[in-house]
């Protein structure tokens, strides 16, 4: 069970978060990137460089929580309910977006950052496939 965190208007959060949590937000973020590549014309690939990897994204990652065809939010946790929130505000059906478009980008890289700073991939995901 992670320590309660606060997640900021701008999506900072700070200590950790709950279980379903950081795979929602990795979600949303995946989705902003997806958005930003919609108009090219190239391969779309999304990097998440993740600090945290082991405590928060290794299981979820690694144990295919997430259905990379059909991606939908888990929204389980009080953490995450508001940020999402207020992110409806700027796009109002969040939900069904993150459903549309990032089974549109080509590929998703997940990295870890080391206790160094040492940047490693962990995933290739190819949500489309």
């Amino acid at each position: 069970m992670g320590v309660a965190a606060a997640v900021s208007p701008d999506g900072v959060a700070a200590g950790h978060l709950s279980v379903y949590s950081p795979i929602d937000y990795l979600l949303f973020r995946l989705f902003k990137a997806a958005k930003q590549l919609e108009r090219s014309p190239n391969r779309k690939i999304a990097a998440a460089i993740i600090e945290d990897y082991e405590a928060s994204f290794h299981v979820p990652l690694s144990d295919s929580w997430i259905d990379w065809t059909h991606p939908e939010l888990f929204l389980r946790d009080n953490m995450i309910v508001p940020f999402i929130k207020d992110r409806k505000r700027e796009t109002p059906n969040l939900e069904s977006e993150i459903i549309r478009r990032i089974p549109d980008l080509d590929e998703i890289w997940v990295f870890s950052v080391g206790n160094n700073f040492d940047i490693h991939r962990k995933h290739v995901i190819k949500p489309g496939v």
